[in-house]
């Protein structure tokens, strides 16, 4: 049985799926790109989606760096309460004896 998330992720898809598809048919006009190196011909739906890629790719990295610094902290945290665990284990065993 699907959850209520999942059937609501479904119709999402089905309605930006068509959407999506329809984007190049609606949008098959030829435009000029300028850029550093030259110009370009290129579809408007072409460049729409070379932008929200270029755009994704960016998003991810950026977060993907920010992700891997806090877990590093994470890492360096646990690493840090295993030595204090140890050292108070130690200490207990020590006051026991």
């Amino acid at each position: 049985m699907l959850s209520g998330r999942a059937i609501l992720y479904y119709l999402l898809a089905m309605v930006v799926v068509p959407l999506g598809l329809a984007l190049p048919l609606l949008n098959n006009q030829t435009v000029s790109f300028n850029y550093y190196f030259g110009q370009a011909q290129w579809p408007l739906a072409a460049l729409i989606a070379a932008a929200l890629g270029l755009g994704w790719v960016l998003g991810v990295l950026s977060m993907l760096a920010s992700t891997l610094r806090l877990q590093q902290k994470i890492w360096n945290i646990r690493r840090e309460l295993v030595k204090q665990q140890r050292a108070l284990a130690d200490r207990l065993r020590a006051a026991s004896q």
